[in-house]
This record gives C-alpha cells, structure tokens and sequence, in this order.
C-alpha cells in the first residue's frame, strides 16, 4: 500500500516538477500594458486558493525516451471536484494503466486504487494523512503562484482557436527538493549511488537551481489552458530511487497538459 502511495506522490511532483516551451501558433504580442493587466488578472484567478473553488478537468500527455530509442508514451487525467473534495485520476499508458481515487475528509483522505492485475477492481485505504498523499500536489496543477515580478510575458498564441498569453515562471521546485533532501538523508537514494553515476550527481544540481516553467492564459477569462512539462530530471531520480540498476536510463520526460473546467464530470466511489 505504501508503495502505490509513493509511486502516486512522485508521479504527481513529476507533473508538478515543471517546463519545456511549448508550441502554438503565434500571433505577435501585445502592449506592454495590456500584457501586464491580463497577467495580474491571470494570477488572482489561477492562484492555489481560487482555483481550489472550482471544478476541473485536466488531461497529461507524456513520452518517455531512454538510453536504447525506447519510447513509453502515456495519458492521466485528472478529475477535481470541489464540493465535496474528490479525485479521480486514470492513468493509461503503452506500459499499463491505473485508477486512483481520493476522497478529502478534512485532515484525511479516504482512497481506492485499481488492482495491478484487473483496473476494475479496487483496493480501499481509509484515514491516511492527507500530507502522505498525492492530494496537495495535484490541486497545485494547473494554478499560477508567486508574485507578478516573478513571471516573464513571451508572445500572444493560438491555443485550440483561443487567444492566449504565453507566459514563463521560475519555480524553485520546494516541494521536491524537500522531498530530495529527506529520502536522501534517510539513506533511500545513497550517496555512493550519487557519487558512482555523474548524471544523477548533475540532474540532482540542476533541481537544485530550479526550473522555468510555461502557461498559456486565455487572454477573455484569465484561465489557465494549457502548461508543458520537461520532467527528465525528475524521471532520471526517479530511475535510480527505484533501485533500478538498469543502465538504460530516461533521457527525456516530456508532458503537455490542458486544463477544462465546463461540464466536468461527478466523482463517486468505486464498487470494492
């Protein structure tokens, strides 16, 4: 159980771990002024408190590339609602797939997650810590934080026919170098597995400083419509956390995620 809820919460800091530019049919870009207002507006609408007031459905395309020319390419979606609190997330991939789903009570989260072997059969988990749970990180998806100095205005584009503002942010990832330096320190990824493997060494450095990350704001409604992700750093730490004395290791993680948030659907609890 412990298990799947460590492959789930690192899968999620993957998603949240940030930032390849992205492409789109660029239109120029607008006054400087104008700019400034729609990011203002864009930061209120899309900040972690507001947007945990609305439903939302948000759709990750990922591909995988490793040493070899594998390529392993996957799809999650995320289902929020707000009222009450609830997560479905399916996951479905060349590798497999699962269902996951949480249920905020307060201070706890009551999950159920489909079997290795059959994904319409469930497994239920009541009363876990909501912190030891995937549920913080994926309610961060999608939103904007920091302050307005710490974003960079790039160009107008086209994003499925809407008028959208690129934009770039600097994360200093907190949350998954926090995450590093205690399953370091407690020996789960060792310094001499550091120290024997330079790409590990360097990727670790490279989280370290932070990473860019990019968002396309529809220009009419302020709304968050699509972000892209380079995770390869994350998925490389990932590899060797895993034990994984495999030398084929990742080297690229690319996701492109899209955000909706009309009609989105109702959870409700699986049959066990």
């Amino acid at each position: 159980m412990k298990k799947v809820r460590l492959i789930v919460a690192i899968g999620i800091l993957l998603a949240v771990g940030y930032s390849l530019a992205g492409c789109g049919n660029s239109t120029g870009k607008g006054s400087d002024q104008e700019n400034t207002q729609i990011l203002e507006k864009a930061l209120e609408y899309n900040s972690p408190k507001k947007s945990q007031e609305r439903d939302m459905n948000i759709t990750v395309n990922s591909e995988i590339k490793y040493k070899d020319g594998k390529v392993i390419k996957g799809k999650e979606e995320y289902i929020i609602n707000t009222n009450p609190r609830a997560i479905k997330m399916i996951s479905n991939g060349s590798e497999g797939g699962m269902t996951v789903f949480h249920f905020v009570n307060g201070s706890s989260v009551d999950m159920y997650h489909s079997d290795s072997e059959n994904n319409n059969k469930f497994v239920e988990e009541k009363d876990i810590p909501i912190e030891n749970t995937s549920v913080p990180a994926t309610l961060q998806l999608g939103t904007l934080n920091g302050k307005i100095e710490d974003y960079k205005v790039l160009k107008d584009e086209k994003v499925n026919g809407r008028e959208t503002l690129k934009i770039s942010y600097h994360s200093k990832l907190e949350e998954f170098n926090s995450m590093l330096k205690k399953i370091i320190k407690e020996g789960t990824l060792d310094e001499k597995t550091i120290e024997k493997n330079k790409n590990l060494q360097e990727a670790l450095d490279r989280i370290k400083k932070g990473k860019e990350s990019y968002y396309w704001i529809d220009k009419k409604d302020y709304k968050v419509l699509k972000f892209d992700i380079d995770s390869t750093d994350e998925e490389l730490i990932f590899h060797y956390l895993s034990n994984n004395n495999d030398e084929n290791i990742p080297v690229s993680h690319i996701n492109i995620g899209t955000v909706l948030y009309d009609n989105v659907q109702k959870v409700e609890k699986p049959k066990i």
